[in-house]
């Protein structure tokens, strides 16, 4: 039996936890439901939400900016309060500068499929509370 090198093994740790990770510099999303929050305090689908399934969007991993769908913050001050690993989710808060409107995503990064699920929330522009998954 041949001995495996130190290197070999840390090569082959790299190329699973690729597999692992979704995109090494950013996550591509789509929203797969949108709702709001009733007067009864349950989440429901809303008509004004309807069109925002579907949508697409980037998460940059580096420095939490999400360009495109609802959970847009790229003219909000961004703090990134978790970059996500094997064992904790990626987690960016947003916050206009008038710190009126916020947004907050969490990307489920330990997840060992290709498809990390998301939970998003913002009060800007279709404000609601979102999910879908992230590759």
């Amino acid at each position: 039996m041949k001995p495996i090198s130190i290197g070999r093994i840390a090569g082959c740790a790299l190329a699973v936890s690729g597999l692992c990770n979704a995109g090494q510099t950013h996550y591509e999303c789509v929203v797969l439901t949108a709702n709001k929050l009733t007067a009864q305090g349950a989440l429901e689908n809303h008509w004004s939400l309807k069109s925002q399934i579907g949508q697409k969007f980037k998460v940059d991993r580096s420095t939490g900016q999400v360009v495109g769908g609802p959970l847009d913050n790229s003219q909000m001050k961004k703090q990134l309060i978790d970059k996500g690993s094997g064992e904790m989710s990626f987690q960016v808060f947003a916050q206009s500068t008038q710190k009126t409107h916020t947004s907050y995503i969490q990307v489920e990064e330990f997840h060992v499929t290709e498809q990390k699920p998301f939970l998003g929330t913002t009060t800007l522009y279709y404000p609601g509370v979102y999910s879908g998954t992230c590759k």
